[in-house]
């Protein structure tokens, strides 16, 4: 009984030391996100569009059914008394891919997703790594990196202030000579 009861409480011990993942959820595979540009670079206050694509982009899946967390519209009725998550419709939903802007620096460059265009703008001098991460209800993400730079105002900022300084230069000067014919 002794030598049972010690078998049982190793393999108990064990199971609970290597716990493998719960196999109730359903990994319908993974949710691809797609973008040609590895690296950026931008001017402060210069706004870039970078597209990118997602596959799958939706999923029709019967609500609450393998999800890991029950969906906000299942109400107090959620979980079973094993503590799963039901089925709330027998009906297919369709789920769509989000996308999530993860790893940015918040005073270099700001970053918002929508419709399959990452919207980038300069904020300050630096560089950084803009994480783009691809989520789907049982599919396992993925993500891709942008290395970004954004640079001080512009060349084009600079020529224009140096034209307006010569303009008041040139203004400056043609008025002295109008002042010495008057006087002379």
């Amino acid at each position: 009984m002794k030598k049972t009861c010690f078998a049982f409480i190793t393999i108990l011990l064990l199971l609970t030391a290597f716990s493998l993942p719960a196999a109730a959820y359903i990994n319908r595979g993974t949710v691809q996100i797609h973008c040609d540009t590895t690296a950026l670079t931008l001017a402060v206050g210069q706004t870039v569009q970078v597209p990118y694509s997602v596959d799958p982009a939706e999923s029709l899946q019967t609500q609450g059914c393998g999800m890991a967390d029950c969906p906000d519209g299942c109400g107090a009725n959620c979980l079973s008394r094993e503590g799963n998550c039901v089925c709330v419709d027998t009906v297919p939903v369709p789920f769509y891919t989000e996308v999530l802007v993860k790893k940015i620096d918040e005073r270099i460059v700001s970053v918002s997703c929508d419709n399959g265009i990452a919207t980038f703008q300069g904020l300050a001098p630096g560089s950084c790594t803009v994480n783009l991460a691809a989520r789907l209800r049982e599919f396992t993400g993925s993500s891709v990196d942008i290395a970004v730079t954004v640079e001080g105002a512009g060349t084009a900022n600079v020529w224009w202030i140096a034209g307006i300084c010569l303009l008041l230069a040139l203004i400056l000067l043609t008025g002295l000579r109008l002042r010495k014919r008057v006087r002379g």
